[in-house]
């Protein structure tokens, strides 16, 4: 009995002793386990998805490629604007040019028509005023010799020179022949008075050639070197339009306000001319 009671007070005290041990071998949670590095918790740490970063990345210079691409046709498409405006300036600008070349050549042509039948009997008139002055000249002084026989063709075959010439380019209208006759007749006869004349038809040609400097430098020759001749207002108001396109717009008007103020022919187109340019 004494035996018994011992032995079940061991039973009684080991099993009291259970929960103790117990609780001292639960182990303590992972969080507590893991020491802290610096200020950094690993529990709350997302995990890095390597391969949608790179995705990103890829994504944003497509973005910023496309954004390149796109400016720069824009710009493409701003200077091809441009271009197409200045072309369309200079085609508006060429049909001006090519229609005052076509206004010219109508305007010889209808002078020249006008030109073929009075220039040839004011010519003849001053041929027939020089015969009979001559004849004066030989009565007066009863002797022949005064007008040497030389000297009467020389005026006919100058007269004859030029008559040719012009028949080239008033009936024939051949404007390559009529420019080598009228040069031919300016070297052949320097004194000839028909030289302004040929100058003046030449300036009309290579202004229907679109060779301005060659037509100034006839024009010029009738205003330098023939004062007071008939075709020396005509080629002044030439000379006003060619300085006004070569830009000379001071020279221009000097030449066209000489040409109102002469009251010839001429002075109503060089007065509209000044009016709508300058």
């Amino acid at each position: 009995m004494q035996f018994f009671g011992s032995g079940a007070l061991g039973c009684v005290f080991a099993v009291s002793l259970l929960p103790s041990v117990a609780t001292s071998q639960v182990v303590a949670p992972v969080s507590e386990l893991i020491p802290a590095v610096g200020n950094v918790d690993f529990k709350d740490q997302v995990p890095i998805d390597f391969e949608t970063e790179t995705e990103t990345e890829t994504e944003t210079e497509t973005e910023s490629e496309g954004t390149d691409m796109f400016l720069a046709l824009q710009l493409l498409r701003e200077e091809v604007r441009l271009l197409r405006g200045s072309v369309e300036t200079l085609e508006f600008r060429l049909q001006q040019v090519k229609q005052q070349q076509l206004d010219d050549y109508l305007d010889l042509d209808r002078r020249l028509a006008v030109l073929t039948s009075s220039e040839a009997s004011n010519e003849d008139v001053a041929v027939a005023d020089a015969v009979t002055s001559s004849r004066n000249k030989i009565s007066t002084s009863g002797s022949i010799s005064s007008m040497p026989s030389s000297e009467a063709d020389e005026d006919r075959q100058v007269k004859q020179d030029y008559d040719l010439a012009s028949a080239l380019l008033l009936r024939e209208r051949d404007i390559v022949g009529a420019t080598v006759a009228f040069r031919n007749h300016i070297v052949k006869y320097p004194t000839s008075p028909f030289v302004a004349n040929a100058s003046y038809w030449l300036g009309e040609i290579f202004l229907l050639q679109g060779d301005d400097e060659q037509a100034r430098l006839e024009f010029t020759r009738i205003v330098d070197d023939y004062a007071g001749h008939p075709k020396e207002i005509d080629a002044k108001f030439k000379l006003g339009k060619i300085y006004f396109q070569l830009g000379e717009r001071a020279r221009s008007r000097d030449f066209l306000e000489s040409v109102v103020n002469s009251k010839a022919p001429a002075a109503d187109k060089a007065k509209k001319y000044l009016e709508s340019n300058f």
